[in-house]
């Protein structure tokens, strides 16, 4: 056998252990990290995060189709009503809406690394520039440990608490999104670590509003452009 032939073989044999370790270490120490931060969401009487595996909701695929796509967990919230202050212009208009929350999802490609890439939150007024951030990659699941994955469920706590649409742009919530575009830079684009941690650390935290579109702006003008309006007869009223 020649040596590229070894080589072939061992490659091959390492991505059908990683598959393997998917199944045999990867989902019991998801459904573990779940349990386990759900019950740290409840003694705190926030929301419990929810757990979802596609290869075990997709039972009508064929296994064939389910192993050309590899598999996907998808750590997700339900999303909440958008927790209007009473003070801000035009409220009646956008009080109803409701915001999707931040999302973790852990991929497995064809060749048995694992990536997890974060969604920050979402709202009609409010838009993240880029849906999902990379944060974090294996060769194999049998890499990642239950810790890992506790640690980027805490984040998206944080995402949730600092990134809503109402409370975002904050010092905390532009730190929180720099990190995750630097590591995003590092992990999927291949940056240099000190070029993009030397960027990170000399911006501006005035620049947040970088991270979300100007839409939440253009409904706020539109709600006040109604209040006043609104208010236009009235003032003629007076001058008679």
């Amino acid at each position: 056998m020649s040596e590229l032939q070894k080589k072939a073989g061992q490659t091959f044999s390492e991505v059908k252990y990683s598959h393997i370790n998917w199944g045999v270490h990867m989902l019991p120490t998801i459904k573990q990290a779940a349990d386990e931060f759900n019950q740290e969401l409840s003694s705190q009487e926030l929301p419990p995060v929810k757990l979802l595996i596609h290869s075990e909701e997709s039972k009508g695929r064929s296994a064939k189709k389910q192993e050309l796509m590899g598999d996907q967990i998808e750590f997700y919230y339900d999303a909440q009503p958008i927790d209007v202050p009473e003070s801000v212009p035009g409220r009646d208009s956008i009080v109803e809406l409701e915001e999707e929350k931040a999302r973790l999802v852990f991929s497995q490609s064809l060749s048995g690394g694992i990536s997890a890439e974060i969604y920050p939150p979402h709202s009609e007024i409010a838009h993240p520039v880029k849906e999902s951030y990379v944060v974090n990659s294996w060769e194999n699941p049998g890499l990642i440990g239950k810790d890992d994955i506790l640690d980027l469920l805490r984040l998206t706590t944080k995402l949730n608490a600092y990134c809503g649409s109402i409370n975002y742009p904050n010092p905390t919530g532009y730190k929180l999104l720099a990190k995750l575009e630097a590591k995003d830079a590092i992990l999927s684009q291949g940056k240099s670590k000190l070029w993009t941690w030397i960027n990170y650390y000399t911006r501006d935290s005035k620049a947040g509003g970088r991270f979300y579109s100007r839409e939440a702006e253009s409904v706020e003008a539109a709600a006040v452009t109604e209040e006043k309006t609104k208010r236009k007869p009235r003032a003629a009223a007076k001058k008679k």
